[in-house]
């Protein structure tokens, strides 16, 4: 699968990069492994790195099936801030899964900018990127 993702800070740093052409499929079964990994912390926070990825079968039209895995009772944890950079035609695709997971309580925004995303969780970008690169993809 090409995503992969490191906990960091004792738990309360989810970093995932995704790269390449991601199925919704591949997506929705990632998201699930995070919510139900009991070594995150609760209301940790989580940088999701998108910049070399596509999501060509993740749309307007289903993009509340990861949503609502938010909000599912087994999940063993949740975010408290999720940041996720991306640009491109996901753009706007992930501002729609922003507006629908505040439901669930996640404090989330979506940038275009790794920097800035890091800045807004108060974590430091070289040490970040330096993790997302030992992830090998």
């Amino acid at each position: 699968m090409p995503v992969k993702h490191t906990v960091l800070q004792g738990g309360h740093l989810v970093a995932e990069r995704y790269r390449g052409a991601i199925s919704h499929e591949e997506l929705i079964s990632h998201v699930k492994e995070i919510l139900l990994d009991s070594s995150i912390a609760p209301r940790a926070n989580s940088i999701s790195d998108c910049r070399f990825a596509t999501f060509p079968e993740t749309t307007a039209e289903n993009i509340h099936e990861l949503s609502d895995l938010h909000g599912e009772p087994e999940n063993r944890t949740s975010f408290n801030r999720l940041a996720i950079v991306i640009s491109g035609e996901g753009f706007s695709t992930a501002r729609m899964f922003e507006a629908q997971v505040k439901k669930y309580a996640v404090d989330i925004l979506v940038f275009s900018g790794f920097d800035v995303a890091c800045a807004w969780l108060g974590i430091d970008p070289g040490e970040t990127l330096r993790a997302l690169d030992e992830l090998g993809i």
